[in-house]
């Protein structure tokens, strides 16, 4: 680089032949360089005619050898089937040579490699020599592959003599490695050199191993520590790895490889690094969490939010994923997973039962226990997504029931003070689908376990009492000549949701959704009128709206101050008359639709490229016609967690725009407006958070975690 500005010819004897001067000098020719011999052991540069200038065309670099290797031995190791693309097979000759040696079947293309291995490895004796032999940054890989071959390996080191860290940490995770003299068997080596013998094939087991150099950290990494050996592996020091691939633990992560990156906290939890949040939702869509911890009890999540409170960072706290839009840029802050799952009785009584509930606990089988113990109170809340935590914030409700009926009490812990306390029903201010969890504490307690009075309750004779949904349940047991208990209603209920898709499927594609989309407006009464006299102006018979006088909003800053009454009207009976059916999509917005069976309800596609852009794009065109006709402003239901702040659901304010909404958060549970078929949300996925065994005190905070073998493809 320096020669193509000098004065005057400049010659390079015994120059590197490999690919990557080749490229160097191949960009610096488009820009006036004036080269010759590149890719020979001489190259000569000549004086530049003209002072070098930009090029016209942008420069496309060739795919790098040494990465497009590991992923080769990668799979090689744990049996796989790769293709890697974008590569010049001619780059990795000697390479390809090997891995067919040792039993891999390749196929090769203009710019892609395929490897598969079927059956066992056998054992190769290599050196390493400058291209076009085998390359030394391949040998510490190549040394993990023959811990599995069966026989003894010899790969004889004479670029780098002194590229042996790895052996060591290979060693400590169980392969029979070793350095030995000059094997004489070997082709004899021109000057000093190191040969290192291993034989196989070797159990590996997880342990915490350390990476020396760049070539080492790739290979136990990569291949040993995360794919090849048996349990859990950490592997410190990852500066190597960073320096010498781009997003290297993603594209593993694509490739099937169970790999986390962490940073271990002095108490020895461990925080996860650029975690996917897309598995961990019912869409199924958005990006990464910069930092995601899960906490077990209140000790966890106090160190969790020391933590964050040092880092400045923002904190969200994810339930079952059943009611959020994660941003496709992902979360810059930390997420928090409550995993307490404890179930305490506290007091009883010949009528009633107190339970305390860890906020990590599931929903449904929360419901489950409480009908199997004969308690009443929250039968008719069977099949909501999502965890006990997240039941207070939105009074979640369905069929005339709502949680606020039955808590005493929230334990909660203060973030600035990480103090506990136990806030009252009567400090929550519960209201309709709302509560001070998700207005003025929005950002200030995070709940660790709720307090339910429920009742003790065998045989129930519920016909004639509740709200129409109720009845929709009665009637259907009615019908089959079912009793009303408290089994029969849970099943009842679980069936109806399960119709309209609002039960978590893998072979339901509905079911990929947060249920319902948008709230059921609730509006003045005098507001309402002048929608029904818009809808009277475009020829739609308004009387046919379903529509219910109610007693409570969750948005006490729209209310005008007097008595006047409200009425909750359906969202699914104004967006079909906007003429959205079920089913309906727009090329505008790939990826997504509404569910066939529940108009309220988006839903993505898994395999037609949806996104959350794309999600919350196709809602505003929604929520934009609806406006447009009917004066109506539909407020989302679900949480939208963007790159650096979280929008509350429904918007934070309250703009009373002509026929416009004042309130009414549907976050999970039926519609009262049955109807409509405006159900609730989604069942959530059972998420099965990775398994990690404790750390201890560390001194280095940056890892890399590894869960069990697993084959790439």
């Amino acid at each position: 680089m320096a020669a193509v500005v000098a004065k005057g010819q400049t010659v390079i004897h015994n120059a590197a032949r490999e690919p990557d001067v080749v490229e160097l000098v191949r960009f610096l020719k488009t820009l006036g360089a004036r080269i010759e011999g590149e890719g020979t052991s001489t190259i000569t540069i000549k004086e530049a005619l003209t002072p070098l200038r930009s090029g016209k065309e942008t420069f496309a670099i060739r795919g790098d050898r040494i990465e497009a290797g590991t992923y080769l031995f990668a799979a090689a190791a744990t049996g796989g089937d790769v293709l890697v693309d974008g590569v010049i097979p001619s780059d990795l000759g000697e390479v390809l040579k090997v891995l067919e040696a040792m039993g891999c079947e390749m196929s090769v293309a203009k710019n892609s490699i395929r490897l598969r291995r079927f059956g066992d490895m056998k054992p190769v004796s290599i050196r390493t020599e400058p291209f076009p032999g085998f390359p030394t940054d391949l040998q510490a890989l190549l040394s993990v592959c023959c811990t599995q071959a069966a026989g003894t390996s010899k790969i004889q080191e004479l670029i780098f003599l002194g590229r042996t860290g790895h052996i060591s940490q290979i060693q400590k995770l169980g392969g029979s490695i070793n350095i030995s003299k000059i094997d004489k068997d070997l082709e004899s080596s021109k000057g000093d050199a190191t040969t290192i013998k291993i034989e196989g094939p070797s159990l590996l087991r997880g342990k915490t191993v350390g990476s020396t150099d760049l070539r080492c950290a790739a290979s136990l990494v990569l291949v040993v520590a995360g794919l090849v050996a048996k349990g859990e592996t950490m592997v410190q020091d990852l500066h190597f790895l960073d320096r010498g691939y781009a997003n290297i633990v993603e594209k593993f992560r694509l490739l099937g490889a169970d790999i986390r990156r962490a940073t271990i906290l002095p108490s020895g939890m461990r925080v996860l690094c650029d975690e996917p949040l897309s598995d961990r939702t019912t869409l199924r869509v958005g990006g990464n969490a910069k930092f995601f911890l899960s906490v077990n009890d209140r000790s966890e999540l106090a160190t969790g939010l020391a933590w964050a409170q040092e880092q400045d960072l923002n904190i969200f706290v994810l339930g079952g994923g059943s009611n959020v839009v994660v941003d496709d840029a992902g979360f810059n802050g930390l997420v928090i997973e409550m995993t307490d799952s404890s179930l305490k009785v506290l007091e009883e009584s010949e009528t009633d039962v107190l339970i305390e509930v860890g906020a990590g606990h599931n929903w449904d089988q929360f419901v489950s226990a409480a009908v199997n113990m004969g308690l009443s109170g929250v039968e008719y809340l069977s099949g909501i997504p999502g965890t006990v935590g997240a039941s207070p914030i939105q009074n979640i409700g369905a069929y005339g029931q709502e949680v606020a009926q039955i808590i005493e009490g929230v334990n909660v812990m203060d973030r600035k003070d990480r103090t506990i306390k136990t806030l009252t029903k009567e400090e929550c201010m519960f209201a309709y689908r709302s509560s001070n969890f998700k207005t003025i504490w929005l950002h200030r307690f995070v709940i660790v376990s709720v307090e339910f009075r429920l009742e003790r309750q065998q045989s129930i004779d519920h016909f004639g009492q509740g709200k129409y949904s109720r009845k929709q349940v009665l009637w259907r047991l009615r019908d089959k000549g079912e009793g009303f208990s408290l089994t029969t209603i849970r099943n009842a209920v679980l069936e109806i949701r399960g119709e309209k898709s609002m039960i978590l499927s893998e072979d339901d594609p509905n079911s990929r959704s947060v249920g319902s989309f948008f709230m059921n407006p609730i509006l003045l009464e005098t507001v309402y009128l002048k929608v029904c006299e818009s809808l009277s102006n475009l020829g739609i018979d308004g009387t046919n709206m379903p529509a219910k006088i109610v007693h409570q909003t969750n948005d006490t800053s729209c209310s005008n101050g007097d008595d006047e009454p409200h009425v909750q009207i359906s969202a699914a009976w104004l967006i079909e008359k906007a003429g959205f059916y079920r089913g309906y999509e727009d090329e505008q917005f790939p990826g997504v639709a509404l569910s066939s069976r529940h108009c309220l309800a988006l839903i993505t596609k898994e395999s037609a490229g949806a996104s959350a852009t794309s999600l919350v794009g196709f809602a505003d065109f929604i929520r934009a016609r609806v406006e447009k006709l009917f004066g109506v402003f539909l407020k989302m239901e679900p949480t939208v967690l963007r790159s650096d702040i979280t929008v509350v659901s429904g918007e934070d304010s309250c703009s009373l725009r002509e026929g416009g909404n004042i309130g009414g958060k549907v976050e999970s549970g039926e519609s009262d407006l049955d109807d409509t078929k405006s159900t609730s949300l989604s069942k959530s996925s059972s998420i099965s958070s990775i398994s990690l065994s404790g750390a201890g005190e560390v001194s280095s905070s940056h890892y890399l975690v590894f869960g069990v073998k697993n084959e790439l493809s």
